[in-house]
């Protein structure tokens, strides 16, 4: 069973008392028969539709990266606008079970960030690979600050435990 990225992204929230959590974002359509050398639209005609979910609120919302995890299901990070990040940038990561549940999210920051990958090391951390403008915050200290209003100038990875909690350089 493959998952494959359906359209519309979404993410909703909660809110909590010193900590803001993201319900995640997408909407997932998992099937059987998946061909990388086909794509997607094979897949879609050919396989059966195992489940489909969607996770999402009223504001703008992005899914930038997903990355299977080896004990099952998967990691998402991405943005949601509205109320948690107004101007549709920031980062939340979570993760899910195979059959889409969320097992758990977190809104890191709300800053100017655009993660590009996702990955878990052979210890199970997560690496988020991305750009950022300004000075945001992982949790551990603000990154160097990049002020140009062109682009995103400004490359991270950032280390979070395999429960999403920021633990420091990467390195």
């Amino acid at each position: 069973m493959d998952c494959l990225l359906s359209g519309g992204t979404g993410m909703g929230q909660e809110s909590g008392v010193g900590e803001r959590c993201a319900m995640a974002l997408l909407a997932l359509v998992c099937t059987v028969g998946w061909n990388d050398a086909v794509g997607k639209e094979a897949a879609l005609a050919g396989g059966q539709t195992a489940w489909v979910r969607k996770y999402g609120g009223m504001g703008a919302e992005h899914l930038d990266a997903l990355s299977p995890h080896p004990q099952g299901g998967f990691l998402a990070v991405g943005r949601f606008g509205s109320t948690v990040f107004p101007r549709e940038e920031g980062l939340a990561l979570g993760r899910y079970a195979a059959d889409g549940s969320p097992l758990w999210s977190r809104v890191v920051t709300t800053e100017a960030i655009h993660t590009v990958s996702v990955t878990l090391t052979s210890l199970g951390n997560i690496l988020v690979v991305g750009g950022y403008r300004g000075s945001p915050d992982f949790g551990v200290g603000p990154l160097p600050s990049v002020t140009s209003s062109e682009g995103w100038e400004g490359l991270f990875i950032a280390k979070f435990s395999p429960r999403g909690r920021p633990c420091g350089p990467a390195a």
